[in-house]
């Protein structure tokens, strides 16, 4: 379960917001549970998010886009 503090922290889960968030996690949402530091790097923050761009909002690997 999400925390009280991460449930109610207003925000819309886009790329931009989602690339804060990795960064710092608790100056983001504090109060939160999560022990989670944050990554300092922004190649590790864009290869997280590179990764997760491999499913689609279901959890299931993303397919490819179909050329033309």
């Amino acid at each position: 379960d999400f925390s009280d503090a991460m449930k109610n922290s207003g925000l819309t889960w886009d790329e931009a917001t989602l690339a804060q968030y990795l960064k710092a996690p608790r100056k983001m949402v504090s109060g939160t549970k999560m022990t989670f530091a944050g990554l300092p790097k922004a190649q590790d923050i864009a290869d997280v998010i590179a990764y997760l761009k491999t499913f689609d909002t279901d959890g299931n690997p993303a397919k490819p886009p179909q050329s033309n």
